[in-house]
């Protein structure tokens, strides 16, 4: 805002610069009113484009983290598939009698309902233990989507941004 505040001032001077010598000023006030131009224009440009790379770098910043949050993402997501087939071996081998409820059916959003749906299984503290694994990469999954969509929305807004030229890298 400051610069472009500046640049502003700064074409005023200069469309007042132009009125005044037309006019007839004197020849030593002439030099002194280019200088001051010169140096808001300066200024007010040297501002603009250090706020405009600045702005820049945030928003290809912003967007490489939602790129890191849709890596994680995977990396939570195959943990979880690799602890709910661990935790369906688990189950099959001590558990034998429930297999036909147990294949086909487990994904990680569905393992806390098969500890509900046979109590036996709850007192096991390695199925326990699987099962809160689970619930963490599944709420870390969540953290990371929300994180994202965190990301998105400053990206958005940063391209509304008035006061930042239309150079900004796009989702």
């Amino acid at each position: 805002m400051f610069s472009i505040i500046l640049v502003v001032l700064a074409v005023i001077l200069i469309a007042v610069f132009w009125k005044k010598t037309e006019k007839g000023w004197e020849d030593h006030d002439v030099p002194v009113i280019g200088v001051i131009i010169t140096f808001l224009l300066i200024i007010g440009l040297g501002t603009l484009l250090i706020v405009n790379g600045n702005a820049y770098y945030r928003q290809i910043t912003r967007l490489e983290a939602i790129r890191a949050c849709d890596g994680i993402k995977v990396v939570y997501k195959a943990k979880a598939e690799a602890l709910t087939a661990e935790f369906t071996k688990l189950l099959a081998e001590t558990y034998p009698q429930y297999e036909k409820d147990i294949f086909g059916q487990i994904t990680p959003e569905k393992v806390a309902v098969f500890i509900v749906k046979y109590p036996e299984i709850r007192a096991s503290e390695t199925i326990k233990e699987l099962v809160a694994q689970i619930n963490k990469l599944q709420s870390d999954i969540y953290e990371q989507d929300i994180q994202k969509e965190k990301l998105l929305q400053d990206v958005r807004v940063n391209l509304r941004n008035p006061f930042i030229l239309p150079i900004l890298p796009k989702e």
